[in-house]
């Protein structure tokens, strides 16, 4: 099952470049829907979990018990998280650790998500989600860039930082869903064979 796993993240790595091209290049957003977060985050830890392992890092998530209901498209947002946690992992030392935290709020939800990595020059903070601009010489350096115009298009913000005694954490703000809204059903399962993007900036 975790080879399985390993070959279509591989396969997905293989598309990243161009999905990130029409990402910024001129795909059209799709309109927001709500989605519980909660759950998309546990989905997705549980498919990083097997990748976590190759590289030797525990995954720690702080998920809160009850939905958070945000807008935002499922498949948009599997994007982001998993494009930050592969670029989490290249960094990472064998035996750290990658927290995943979720805070809700009234207006917004909080994402952050903190590695234990070398963290980034203060100079390169806001350049890293520059398109184009990579610290890796096999990167485009895209995936942040996307990451960044996918979290904004929908009211949110995506910012990094270096987290006190550890290494890089970044932090994504996406607005909460009116209470007047439900999940979507038909989209409920995470679909991991949407447009995926693996590449590293960093």
């Amino acid at each position: 099952f975790r080879r399985v796993l390993f070959r279509s993240a591989g396969l997905r790595a293989l598309a990243g470049t161009v999905n990130n091209v029409l990402q910024l290049y001129g795909q059209s957003a799709p309109p927001p829907a709500p989605l519980d977060l909660s759950e998309l985050l546990l989905a997705t830890c549980e498919f990083l979990r097997p990748l976590a392992d190759q590289w030797q890092v525990r995954l720690a998530p702080e998920l809160p018990q009850e939905p958070c209901i945000v807008a935002g498209v499922e498949h948009q947002l599997q994007q982001v998280l998993l494009n930050i946690a592969m670029n989490a992992f290249r960094v990472s030392p064998p035996g750290s650790r990658l927290t995943i935290c979720l805070k809700p709020s009234a207006l917004f939800t909080e994402v952050s998500i903190t590695d234990d990595g070398p963290g980034i020059p203060p100079e390169l903070v806001e350049r890293i989600f520059e398109p184009g601009f990579s610290t890796r010489t096999d990167s485009p350096g895209i995936g942040l860039a996307v990451s960044r115009r996918i979290v904004e298009q929908y009211g949110g913000t995506l910012t990094a930082a270096n987290a006190p005694g550890r290494g890089a954490c970044f932090t994504l703000t996406i607005p909460v869903s009116p209470p007047s809204t439900s999940p979507n059903e038909s989209d409920s399962s995470c679909n991991f064979a949407s447009l995926l993007t693996l590449e590293s900036t960093r």
